[in-house]
């Protein structure tokens, strides 16, 4: 909407974004500390970004699927607009940012939606449910309806953003004890960024020679290709996650928050998961 009808399209988003962060930075410095062993205080610490050795093997196939998601996200904001420009015949941004709007919003819809699932099961729901976006995505763009494109938009939001990466968060948040949850997490995000940001440039570069269906076509369905090999991984996940997951089953577990919730998987979640699983 600002870059359609407000003034200074290329700037004035930008300064709105800044002024948000430095209210959201002025109030992060008044928030309890939660970590471990922090003292309960606002403090800066450098703090390396580690994966615990025997963590690593589930992380390589959960980062797999955390890259996959985000992958799709980031081509899509960047080709997104294009596509509905020129399914639409119409140059009006604002067009173009409602359908990225709609991948957002069906993605945070979908975390609630998802939320009662555990261990696994959200990841393989919502692999499958991602897949059957590609599906409308490319028959939408195949027939030039849009109603048909926006609507594998909106499952590819509710699979992707909604179920894979909420379970996949999960998963991996549970890798690490509290204390070092962070330097994780860490890892978790640089993994997610780069699979934001390289596939984008890289498909941004296949345009110019393939043109933009061609292209987005193709990498939709590397998406639905590298998200089966992603769900036909998670039997690799360690022993331990296995462990805890199948006991995790017998556990009541309050219902998280979509964000950055603690999983049964996570040691110390409920007094009746044994200790040292």
């Amino acid at each position: 909407m600002l870059v359609q009808y407000g003034p200074a399209p290329t700037v004035l988003s930008y300064l709105l974004l800044l002024a948000v962060f430095a209210v959201a930075g002025a109030v992060l410095v008044f928030l309890p500390e939660t970590a471990p062993n922090a003292g309960g205080r606002f403090q800066l610490k450098p703090r390396r970004i580690s994966i615990p050795a025997p963590a690593r093997r589930s992380f390589a196939v959960l980062a797999l699927t955390v890259a996959t998601v985000w992958a799709f996200g980031g081509t899509f904001q960047a080709l997104g607009p294009s596509l509905v420009a020129d399914l639409l015949h119409s140059q009006n941004h604002l067009l173009g940012g409602a359908v990225v709007a709609v991948l957002a919003a069906a993605g945070a819809i979908g975390q609630p939606v998802f939320g009662r699932l555990t261990g696994r099961q959200p990841v393989v729901a919502g692999g499958v449910i991602l897949v059957l976006g590609v599906i409308g995505l490319l028959a939408g763009m195949a027939t030039s309806s849009v109603p048909v494109f926006i609507g594998g938009i909106a499952i590819l939001g509710l699979g992707s953003g909604g179920a894979v990466f909420m379970g996949a968060f999960r998963l991996m948040a549970a890798l690490a004890d509290p204390e070092h949850r962070g330097e994780l997490l860490a890892a978790v995000y640089i993994v997610a960024y780069l699979g934001l940001s390289l596939p984008a440039i890289g498909a941004g570069i296949a345009v110019r020679y393939f043109g933009l269906y061609a292209t987005m076509s193709v990498f939709a369905v590397v998406v639905a290709v590298l998200m089966v090999v992603s769900m036909a991984g998670l039997p690799l996940l360690s022993h331990r996650h296995r462990s805890a997951e199948s006991l995790a089953r017998d556990v009541p577990v309050a219902v998280p928050h979509p964000c950055c919730p603690p999983h049964p998987d996570a040691t110390g979640v409920s007094p009746k998961v044994p200790v040292g699983v």
